[in-house]
This record gives structure tokens, sequence and C-alpha cells, in this order.
């Protein structure tokens, strides 16, 4: 299935060793997401529009383009996600990190104000098979979702997967 059908057919947390994927399902991964979420929380001021909450599902690498650049000042994650809070986009600039699941809880005062990108942490690692169609045996990590993993070079070809975190994929 392409990744824009959406159709699940593995969901699995960790922390997790090697595990084959079902053989119903082996080679048909196409796409994969973590499956929690962050929400995002700002003030309630008239320079900032009013209070509002932004939904994170997946990283995000600049906050600003989805109109909460540096304006967080609270956040809940539901899942056992890590998310990581950065004050610089594309990740840059780490200020703190969070574990849920969490209620709505503050940003510190010395970061408030000061978020510019955020990205889940967790990690999924892929295998696939050892044919020479398929050259080889191969791994890839995976930090965050990926929509299309024939970008890079494993779409529908994964046969095993491990997570070294508590996260859900």
């Amino acid at each position: 299935k392409q990744w824009y059908q959406r159709r699940v057919v593995i969901t699995a947390g960790g922390p997790i060793g090697w595990t084959r994927v079902d053989s119903k399902y082996n080679d048909m991964v196409s796409s994969v997401k973590q499956s929690g979420t962050l929400t995002l929380g700002r003030h309630y001021t008239s320079q900032q529009s009013g209070d509002a909450t932004l939904e994170i599902i997946g990283s995000t690498e600049d906050l600003a383009q989805r109109g909460f650049g540096n304006t967080v000042s609270r956040y809940k994650i539901d899942g056992n996600d890590v998310w990581a809070f950065y004050d610089k986009p594309n990740f840059e600039g780490l200020l703190f990190t969070a574990q849920g699941p969490i209620g709505w809880t503050r940003v510190d005062s010395k970061y408030n104000d000061m978020v510019s990108s955020v990205k889940q942490s967790g990690t999924l690692t892929l295998g696939r098979h050892y044919t020479s169609q398929q050259s080889g045996d191969a791994t890839l990590e995976i930090i965050g979702s990926t929509e299309d993993l024939a970008q890079r070079g494993f779409g529908n070809t994964v046969s095993r997967y491990k997570i070294d975190g508590n996260d859900v994929w």
C-alpha cells in the first residue's frame, strides 16, 4: 500500500529488540509514524492573538510556519513518547526534553516563549531480507515519521524492526 492510503498493518511499542514482521504483512510496509501526540499552548495576550493550542503529530522543524514560533508557554503529551524542544528551527539549540504521558505542563520560565521546533526523539530501526533483489541485508534508522519509505530505499521491503525507547509506532 502507498503511504497516502494510511492503512495500519502493524502497531508496536518499545522497547523491543529485533522482531519479525508477521508473514501476512511482510514486505507491505511503505510508511511509518510514531503514534504519540504533542499539544502546544500559548499565552492569552493580544500580541499573540489570544489563547490557542496546536496539535503536533510528528516532528515540526519550524513552528513559526504553523503560527507558534517562540510563543509556547505550555504543552501536554499523549502517549509514552519523548519530545525534544529547540530554540531554533531545524532542531537546533536543544532547550529541554519531556516524556509522556503528561497533562498540561508549563514551560519552565527560562524557556518560556523560546521554542521554535519540536521533535519526537524515539528511534525505530527497520530491517529487510537478505536477497539479491533487495540489494542484500540492510537496516534503516527512523527518527520521527517517514511517509514514503521508498524514497529512503525501503519501500515494501521491511521484514523486521526494533524500537529502542518507550515509543509506540
